[in-house]
């Protein structure tokens, strides 16, 4: 899936765009498991050469409460993830942006 993330102002970021990858499948007929890699990577408000990248990876268990005949099937669902960040910043030197 794709969207757009609103940054806060701390951050002192810009909106950006995000991307995510996920794939599921049912494990039983209740329940099910789903991982999902997502990235984003938005500028600084400062300067628009520097960048501030964020990516992940998540799992997810759910269990589905699946009744015959019904148009809607409720769920709960509990997962762990792991999100890094990586910040350029301006070299001292000049010679261009660093890590």
């Amino acid at each position: 899936s794709a969207g757009f993330n609103f940054q806060d102002s701390d951050r002192l970021t810009n909106d950006a765009p995000f991307v995510t990858l996920g794939l599921g499948k049912f494990i039983s007929p209740n329940w099910s498991l789903d991982g999902e890699l997502n990235y984003q990577n938005p500028n600084f408000d400062s300067n628009q050469d520097l960048n501030w990248s964020q990516y992940g990876v998540s799992l997810d268990l759910r269990r589905h409460f699946i009744k015959e005949g019904r148009g809607w099937n409720p769920y709960i669902v509990g997962g762990l993830g792991y999100q890094k960040s990586e910040e350029e910043y301006a070299a001292i030197d000049n010679n261009g942006p660093r890590q």
